[in-house]
């Protein structure tokens, strides 16, 4: 059997591959339109609101925000 050149290459792929493709691009090109918009409008990111994230998750949070206020403390005293 010999493979038709002439159909697109998307057409010649499984089925199975459809929806690992599609996640792919859609994070992808998220993150490069995200990446570039805030380069455009030169916006800094914004504190969340912890009440609005699931408990673990603002828990998490909240530790990685307490570490890095104790990091920059450390920091600043030492110079």
């Amino acid at each position: 059997m010999e493979k038709d050149k002439s159909y697109f290459y998307l057409y010649r792929i499984s089925y199975m591959w459809y929806c690992p493709l599609g996640f792919l691009v859609a994070i992808i090109t998220g993150w490069i339109i995200s990446w570039i918009t805030r380069w455009i409008f030169k916006e800094s990111s914004i504190e969340i609101d912890l009440n609005l994230l699931s408990p673990i998750v603002a828990s998490r949070k909240q530790k990685r925000k307490e570490a890095n206020e104790y990091r920059n403390a450390i920091k600043f005293n030492e110079y």
